[in-house]
């Protein structure tokens, strides 16, 4: 049987609120968050399927230090490959298995020198796309779940995504 829209959101938003991350001192590190936060602007504002991990590390890289718990890296390439255990994301480049180390850590000089792409995976960018307004519930749902309310426009700014009014 076919899910409807309405029922593939739920699912999807609820995934979301389940992300697996790092924690520290009580606070979840917000990495995966703020790199969905991109795809999303990325897909609602200029229609792009996926995000390059160049352009991703450009923006995202000082955001974990200044959102996340005391101590946190900066390292985009751990979103960028881990998100794929959550069910939600995938990453393409021709020399896959070259953008990993034999630990399955994924190399940052890896991926931006095979300019390795990722974002969400099929059946999420088809829900995005038949039912646009789940960016913006996605949205606020890890925005909700991972930073603090005063820092909700910053970020926002920052990952350049633009919330519609809420429904």
């Amino acid at each position: 049987m076919v899910k409807k829209p309405e029922d593939r959101a739920t699912e999807f938003l609820e995934q979301l609120g389940k992300l697996r991350q790092f924690s520290a001192m009580g606070r979840r590190a917000p990495h995966k968050p703020l790199l969905l936060l991109y795809a999303l602007a990325q897909l609602k504002h200029h229609g792009r399927d996926r995000v390059k991990y160049r352009d991703a590390e450009r923006v995202l890289t000082p955001l974990p230090q200044t959102y996340g718990p005391t101590g946190t890296r900066a390292r985009v390439a751990d979103p960028f490959a881990r998100l794929e255990g959550d069910g939600i994301w995938r990453i393409e480049s021709e020399n896959r298995d070259a953008l990993f180390d034999s630990g399955g850590n994924a190399r940052p000089g890896a991926l931006s020198k095979h300019d390795a792409e990722a974002g969400f995976d099929d059946r999420t960018l088809s829900l995005l796309r038949d039912r646009p307004r789940t960016i913006d519930e996605a949205a606020r749902v890890l925005l909700e779940r991972n930073l603090p309310p005063q820092t909700h426009a910053e970020v926002l700014e920052r990952v350049g995504l633009r919330l519609d009014d809420p429904a």
